[in-house]
């Protein structure tokens, strides 16, 4: 008895320490994967590459794979250095971003930074629109003096989408300090360009030339990261005419034929590139256009009705969920000889509620202060939009987190 009492205590010693064995073991394991872990810089969410392709790298100054980590748990990416305009070009950039290991940003902007492009209808039917328009605009251009803005013009004819060569021989105008004989000028430089003669085709592509503009001509200095890329297409007609479509009544003939939409005439494909090309800025359409279902404007102007241009201004909620850098704009009249009050609700947005694009859809944003004072926002997308007036030639810190 005495021996197998011996040999049961002895199996209960080995049991106990078979297990202190494996709680030692267990415990080892677990702190070397914590130490492995631990020990490792934390890699998330970098800010995305810009596309790389050389002939349309749309955001002047990032060069594609600048990676610097940063030892801060807040990272700082700042705005443009250098971001005034000097003979229409943009000069000065370096830049401003630097991907960093962690999720956390700190953004500083200058609120109102704005590319304004007016795509004009230039076929025979527009002329006396043209000169309307050049009597009227300056009232919307007075609206953004204060802001850090850019102006261009192109027209509807496919044939030359370049920006229009004003009478100074520069093809943007800008004001970067806010003089206001600078703007004075610029207001003058504008009327006289838009007033050109109505000689273009009647084929028109408004929608083609954004296309062109975001894909070719970002390396004019035109467009600015952190702005708004507010463009505003003014025609009596549709995209290709007739949208693609032939309308009801209409006989299609040789003189006059009803041309397909392209992919680059599509308001999809302008929103793809905007996403692509223009990461951060914010963008939004405006049409003056004969209205969809207003047929007194139909009947009065003798034009086709912009769906497609109405399609680009207005899009869906999916779209605007799917790419997080638009906003929805405003549809005027062609038809209205009031072109200042058509405008006025793109002035209101632009006055009354700013926006400002970031990187990522943040999944937290902890402050926005503008002029050093904390203001009231609300999170759409990819961007900040601030909910209050504020100046529009201060300064911007938003702190914020990506998803």
């Amino acid at each position: 008895m005495k021996c197998f009492s011996k040999l049961k205590n002895f199996s209960n010693l080995k049991k106990r320490y078979v297990k202190a064995l494996a709680v030692v073991a267990f415990l080892g394991i677990g702190f070397l994967v914590f130490y492995i872990i631990g020990c490792q810089d934390l890699q998330f969410e970098h800010i995305p590459d810009v596309d790389c392709d050389e002939e349309a790298n749309m955001v002047e100054g990032l060069s594609c794979g600048d990676v610097e980590e940063m030892d801060a748990d807040i990272y700082r990416q700042t705005d443009f250095p250098g971001s005034s305009t000097d003979g229409g070009t943009t000069t000065g950039y370096s830049n401003p971003l630097k991907p960093t290991g962690r999720r956390g940003f700190t953004l500083d902007t200058k609120v109102g930074k704005i590319s304004a492009l007016f795509v004009i209808d230039n076929s025979p039917s527009m002329k006396e629109e043209l000169a309307s328009i050049a009597n009227q605009f300056d009232k919307f251009l007075d609206t953004i003096r204060r802001m850090d803005y850019r102006i261009a013009i192109v027209t509807t004819d496919s044939s030359y989408v370049q920006f229009l060569t004003f009478s100074n021989g520069q093809n943007i105008l800008s004001n970067p300090t806010g003089d206001r004989q600078v703007h004075k000028d610029n207001v003058r430089l504008f009327q006289e360009t838009v007033q050109q003669s109505a000689k273009g085709v009647n084929d028109e592509r408004g929608i083609y030339a954004l296309n062109q503009v975001v894909r070719t001509l970002g390396h004019t200095g035109f467009f600015v990261p952190h702005s708004l890329f507010l463009a505003v297409v003014v025609s009596d007609e549709d995209e290709r005419s007739y949208g693609g479509v032939v309308p009801e009544g209409r006989i299609p003939n040789p003189d006059n034929p009803i041309l397909p939409l392209e992919e680059d005439d599509k308001p999809a494909t302008l929103f793809r590139n905007i996403s692509q090309k223009l990461p951060f800025v914010t963008a939004t359409v405006h049409a003056i256009i004969v209205p969809p279902g207003d047929t007194s404007c139909l009947s009065q102007s003798g034009g086709v009705e912009g769906r497609i241009y109405a399609q680009a201004a207005q899009p869906s909620g999916q779209i605007l969920s799917q790419y997080g850098n638009l906003r929805r704009g405003h549809i005027g009249s062609i038809c209205s000889r009031n072109y200042s009050s058509q405008l006025g609700p793109i002035a209101d947005m632009l006055i009354d509620a700013p926006s400002i694009p970031l990187h990522c859809v943040p999944k937290k944003v902890t402050s926005v202060r503008v002029g050093g004072k904390t203001v009231s926002f609300q999170v759409e997308g990819r961007k900040i939009i601030i909910k209050e007036k504020v100046p529009l030639d201060a300064y911007a810190t938003v702190k914020f987190y990506c998803q």
